[in-house]
């Protein structure tokens, strides 16, 4: 049996300042103590970490990252669990933030979109 003691999660970005604005100052997520390095800004949330990582520019062209565009089919979505809904989304609609496209607001959680077309989801605790 795998002992699992923590959980984190790495996306990601083409546009690295902008995300890395966007998750802190807009989200409101905190910076992570260790290593940051040109291209990785860790996140701390909760026990875990977030990690905004930038794609190489090698690798851009292939990188289909279109902020215009909502990744929808995207296999992950990223969940950030809050203690007030209603004080959350009043916050992200306050900045402008994005509801994703034919989101319905479920029981407790709510989809947005990030500068780059990825859904997220804030969630009620």
């Amino acid at each position: 049996m795998i002992n699992i003691v923590g959980q984190g999660s790495i996306l990601w970005v083409s546009d690295f300042t902008l995300m890395c604005e966007f998750y802190e100052n807009t989200l409101g997520l905190l910076p992570a103590l260790g290593d940051r390095v040109d291209g990785w800004m860790p996140f701390q949330v909760g026990s875990g970490t977030f990690a905004l990582h930038a794609i190489p520019a090698a690798y851009q062209d292939n990188a289909e990252l279109e902020g215009s565009s909502i990744r929808w089919d995207s296999p992950t979505k990223h969940v950030f669990y809050v203690s007030d809904l209603t004080a959350a989304m009043t916050h992200l609609n306050e900045r402008g933030v994005t509801r994703a496209p034919g989101d319905q607001l479920g029981e407790g959680y709510a989809d947005f979109v990030d500068p780059e077309g990825n859904v997220f989801q804030i969630a009620a605790i």
